[in-house]
C-alpha cells in the first residue's frame, strides 16, 4: 500500500478487474451438460475467493479513505 489512498484504490480496482476477468474465463470454460449440475473445482473456488477478497479490499479502502477522492474513483 502506498501513502496515497487514490493510488491504493486504483490498484485495488485493477486487482479486482483482473480477478473478475480470470474468474469469468474459468467459468466460461466449464462445460455443462443440459440440466446437469456442475461441481466447482478447487481452482475455480480459489479464483472466486480471490475475486471476493479483491472486492472486500477495495470496499475497505473506499470506506477508510480520509481524503476526498475524485468522483471517478468512487464509481
Amino acid at each position: 500500500m502506498s501513502n496515497d489512498p487514490a493510488v491504493d484504490v486504483v490498484a485495488a480496482r485493477q486487482a479486482l478487474s483482473i480477478a473478475r476477468d480470470d474468474l469469468d474465463e474459468a467459468v466460461a470454460a466449464v462445460t455443462e451438460s443440459d440440466g446437469e449440475e456442475v461441481i466447482a473445482s478447487p481452482g475455480l473456488l480459489a479464483l472466486l475467493l480471490r475475486a471476493v477478497t479483491a472486492k472486500n479490499h477495495l470496499d475497505d479502502l473506499v470506506l477508510c479513505a480520509t481524503v476526498e477522492m475524485p468522483p471517478q474513483l468512487m464509481q
